[in-house]
């Protein structure tokens, strides 16, 4: 039985990876998007929340890597946070967050071509995006 969540969960942790491709764009294209890096060391239900909101807005979330190096432990946690919270789950993506030199997390980019703007901390992500409207790089330029 053990083996067959664990199954499920990897196939929901892919399932969800691909549904967030054609959002999350090479690197190396000069693309517009916004990403949403998170970790499981933000306490649980912020977490949740935090994950929530970024698919209400069809924003990509990205972990930096597996939890302790272990794929059927991150595949477990996941698979509990999509039963508890009704998430869709998560990307895993060490080099974007080497991309973006994201040190710390919640943290919210906006990349325009080959510029990027980064909030850090627990602020909306309407609201992040509202700083970098106003004063970020990547803010409307008239």
């Amino acid at each position: 039985m053990e083996k067959k969540k664990l199954c499920c969960a990897l196939i929901l942790f892919m399932t969800s990876a691909m549904s967030h491709a054609e959002q999350a764009l090479p690197l190396n294209e000069e693309q517009n998007e916004i990403a949403y890096f998170l970790s499981t060391s933000i306490p649980e239900k912020q977490l949740a929340i935090f994950i929530k909101s970024a698919e209400e807005k069809n924003i990509p979330v990205y972990f930096r890597g597996l939890i302790g190096d272990d794929m059927r432990k991150t595949a477990r946690y996941i698979q509990y946070m999509i039963g508890k919270y009704h998430i869709s789950g998560i990307q895993i993506d060490p080099v974007r967050y080497e991309q973006f030199s994201v040190e710390k997390v919640p943290a919210l980019v906006k990349r325009c071509g080959t510029h990027f703007d980064i909030i850090y901390g627990n602020v909306s992500i309407k609201q992040s995006l509202e700083m970098i409207e106003k004063k970020g790089d990547c803010r409307k330029r008239q």
